[in-house]
């Protein structure tokens, strides 16, 4: 059961972690004179950008396949 309990934990802090920039595109925006689109389009290459950088530097460790 703990075990379970853990991979629930992992799970939930890997997949919050992508979510929390959301509420903070708006002051985001204001700050960088953006428009809230750009600003959204920004985390997303950067999130695309670190996952293909993961991807490339261990692929056998991760499981992902070179880029």
């Amino acid at each position: 059961m703990l075990t379970v309990l853990a991979l629930m934990a992992g799970i939930f802090a890997v997949g919050s972690e992508e979510l929390v920039v959301s509420p903070l595109l708006t002051p985001m925006a204001e700050s960088f004179d953006a428009s809230v689109g750009v600003m959204a389009l920004s985390v997303s290459v950067y999130g695309i950008v670190r996952r293909l950088g993961h991807c490339s530097s261990l692929p056998s460790a991760t499981g992902c396949r070179a880029v």
